[in-house]
């Protein structure tokens, strides 16, 4: 996924807050939105181009890796 957008929760705020982030990590924003840059074997629900939103394990900047159970088309404009 090609992350476009990515919003900071409460829950990101108080768990850097308490130094709750395992391993290290410090990157806020898991719940993003952003488009389908390639689909793993069996995967038949999305496809390159598809707009997603979803809620990642691990941020990664401006890409990310994201299950397809986590992972939903934005909602209609």
């Amino acid at each position: 996924m090609a992350v476009r957008a990515a919003g900071v929760n409460p829950t990101d705020c108080r768990r850097r807050a308490r130094g709750l982030f395992p391993n290290g990590l410090l990157t806020l924003g898991r719940d993003v939105s952003g488009v389908v840059e390639s689909a793993g074997l069996g995967i038949t629900s999305f496809r390159p181009g598809d707009e997603v939103s979803g809620m990642l394990p691990h941020p990664y900047g401006v890409g990310a890796h994201a299950e397809p159970s986590a992972t939903w088309p934005p909602p209609a404009h």
